[in-house]
């Protein structure tokens, strides 16, 4: 009996709703990343039947899912401190 049964999505889902909850907590935006790579191999492991892969591959997936995943999200939210910021300046300049 496996205490976590990788094949099934539902345990893939949790995951990710507990990484992104945990971006409240922890300092870093990393763990944002790899709980929507974890939402997402949830959904791809619901609509296709992965059985035949090892936990190596599915943790590959996973990986590469999170990687493109934390890629996408820095580039729509895009760092506010750019060179293209208007408030540059000193807050206190009127």
């Amino acid at each position: 009996m496996n205490f976590f049964d990788f094949y099934n999505p539902v345990n893939w889902l949790v995951i990710g709703i507990v990484l992104a909850a945990a971006e409240i907590l922890l300092p870093s935006t990393i763990a944002l990343g790899f709980g929507v790579g974890a939402i997402l191999l949830a959904g791809l492991i619901w609509v296709f039947t992965f059985d035949t892969l090892g936990l190596p591959t599915l943790t590959a997936i996973w990986v590469v899912l999170s990687g493109l995943s934390w890629i996408v999200m820095r580039w729509v939210f895009k760092n506010r401190s750019s060179k293209d910021d208007p408030y540059d300046g000193d807050i206190n300049e009127y």
